[in-house]
């Protein structure tokens, strides 16, 4: 789990530059209802995009878990 944690950060931001935002992009209130609403969706299209490349580095990780034991 340890290792998924430090991915985070830097899959935030290869996700905020994908979207444009950086250091000095001027962002608008999280405050505003349509902001929110806007950032949530984000969020949530970048969680699912997450979860599918995680199911499939694991689906990789366990093929290749399997060669290396059937080389045994």
């Amino acid at each position: 789990m340890g290792f998924l944690w430090l991915l985070i950060p830097f899959t935030l931001g290869v996700l905020l530059a994908e979207e444009g935002i950086s250091a000095g992009t001027e962002l608008r209130s999280p405050c505003e209802c349509e902001s929110l609403v806007e950032f949530q969706g984000r969020t949530l299209g970048a969680l699912e995009s997450l979860t599918r490349n995680l199911a499939q580095l694991t689906e990789r990780l366990e093929e290749l878990e399997n060669q290396l034991t059937s080389r045994k």
